[in-house]
């Protein structure tokens, strides 16, 4: 169902489940959830045996250590494999085909009704997110922000609604990949912005006491502090939480984005690398085909050249089909984010 086949024996059996009885998957899940939970709490109380032998115990401590490390691996591995097919089955729930691995399927048939999944996925995200994608659709597809290929800033040619034009898989990889970080950190925003709005409505809530001699009482508030506080609990856009929750700090540029930890960087570049291959292995190739190259101009020809020997991975894609390629990656990292929650908040597991 997506792109990226499972690794460790659990992943294996739930993408199994996931095909043969998916009403059946959530309730899989928990429950593998738990016995990691649970493994990851015996592991912690497990007491070292004691050796009177030096050499026994030594020997004992590289046992442990190894198998530690085996076990770790696994662990990884079951929870890399839980958090992605979780969001496989979230597209699933929504009725949502995922794009599978260019490199070995003709993905003609997945364009053709690009302009219907494009509407489908915008309406998974309320009208303030979904303006904030367009957005960042329109500043990357007509715009044509310029992006690092090879040793030249280049950028991708006009797009127009209805011609598809030949892109190379480089320049698609970090145009999802990008996005899969936008829609990660737009979820973030939104839930910091819905956190915000929730503790002004408590503050508000919540009455200012006066004392009054040995007694205590609520201080009436007059209509001017009232309507002071309810023009204080109205929360900031949207947009000005996706600012100030990718701020780094004052020795990084602003809006900044980023991921929240290593196990999550790594479902997205998985998810990627599913769609358009080892991206170092792309970078080789544009190499190769800009070698000798003088100017931006000259490694464009080269670049055209390539894709027209078929010495370098292209996708023959219109405006609308790369928006829904763009957009299945926005709505992947925006239920990424909300995976990774239950899986840290409930289970401790990320």
């Amino acid at each position: 169902m997506g792109p990226s086949e499972p690794t460790s024996k659990v992943g294996k059996f739930l993408a199994g489940l996931m095909r043969s009885s998916p009403q059946l998957f959530v309730s899989a899940v928990i429950r593998q959830l738990e016995n990691l939970e649970k493994d990851t709490e015996e592991m912690s109380l497990e007491i070292p045996p004691l050796f009177e032998d030096d050499i026994l115990w030594e020997l004992e401590n590289r046992i442990r250590d190894l198998r530690a490390r085996e076990q770790h691996v696994e662990r990884q591995r079951t929870v890399d494999d839980l958090l992605y097919l979780c969001v496989v089955m979230c597209f699933h729930d929504l009725g949502i085909l995922m794009t599978p691995n260019l490199h070995l399927n003709d993905i003609t048939h997945l364009l053709a009704s690009a302009h219907v999944d494009v509407e489908k996925l915008l309406s998974t995200h309320n009208t303030e997110a979904a303006e904030l994608i367009k957005g960042y659709l329109h500043r990357v597809t007509l715009d044509t922000e310029a992006m690092a290929i090879g040793r030249y800033q280049m950028r991708m040619p006009p797009m127009l609604p209805n011609v598809a034009i030949a892109i190379p898989f480089i320049f698609l990889s970090q145009l999802y990949k990008s996005s899969l970080l936008f829609g990660y950190s737009l979820r973030r925003a939104q839930q910091v912005q819905k956190l915000d709005a929730s503790l002004s409505t408590l503050s508000q809530s919540l009455p200012i006491f006066e004392v009054d001699g040995s007694d205590i009482k609520p201080r009436q508030q007059t209509t001017i502090q009232t309507q002071v506080a309810d023009s204080q609990s109205s929360t900031l856009p949207l947009h000005s939480y996706l600012y100030l929750c990718t701020w780094e700090s004052s020795y990084k540029e602003p809006f900044e984005l980023h991921f929240s930890n290593n196990v999550v960087e790594h479902v997205c570049e998985r998810q990627t690398e599913a769609l358009f291959g080892d991206f170092e292995q792309l970078q080789v190739q544009v190499e190769t085909a800009l070698y000798g190259a003088t100017s931006v101009e000259d490694a464009q020809l080269m670049l055209d050249e390539a894709m027209r020997t078929s010495t370098m991975a292209w996708q023959n894609i219109s405006l609308v089909g790369i928006e829904r390629l763009m957009l299945e990656a926005v709505t992947f990292g925006r239920i990424l984010w909300d995976v990774e929650q239950t899986f840290d908040i409930e289970y401790h597991l990320v």
